[in-house]
């Protein structure tokens, strides 16, 4: 058993009755760690670590695939991937922006100094930033079309 305690005061040790249970800085929760200030460094780090783990991997074999298939490739395992951490983590978008930024580079076989701009425009992604607030707003939409609103006569 793992037990996380946040707060501001932190102890070592937690007595119930006769048994005495060890407090974790963090703790696996569902697939995710999650450390004191809730903060999910530990995910983020690992995750971007396995995406740009991911692109260098695609980059070693690109010169063995078609075109078509690279950019496949990089769609499917990095963008979908990408999607769940703006859900996830768009605090970061710095990181993230270069992980992406980083990917269509590869899928477009450009040079790292080379602007990712217009070749996310030809991938038809948008940035990080703009990235977030779209399903930001989607997912608000979603929400409003599917709960009522309250009125004085649900009450």
């Amino acid at each position: 058993m793992e037990v996380m305690y946040v707060g501001t005061r932190f102890w070592n040790k937690l007595k119930v009755g006769e048994m005495s249970i060890d407090i974790f800085g963090k703790v696996k929760n569902i697939g995710a760690f999650l450390d004191l200030e809730l903060s999910m460094d530990h995910k983020i780090k690992t995750m971007i670590q396995s995406l740009m783990c991911q692109l260098k991997t695609i980059r070693s074999i690109r010169q063995f695939l078609s075109k078509d298939v690279n950019r496949q490739l990089v769609i499917f395992l990095l963008f979908s991937k990408l999607d769940y951490c703006y859900a996830l983590f768009g605090v970061l978008e710095n990181k993230l922006q270069t992980v992406q930024n980083n990917a269509a580079r590869l899928v477009f076989q450009r040079w790292r100094f080379d602007s990712a701009t217009p070749l996310l425009r030809r991938l038809h992604k948008l940035p990080v930033e703009k990235r977030v607030k779209f399903k930001a707003c989607v997912l608000f939409i979603v929400v409003w079309k599917i709960l009522p609103l309250p009125t004085s006569q649900n009450f």
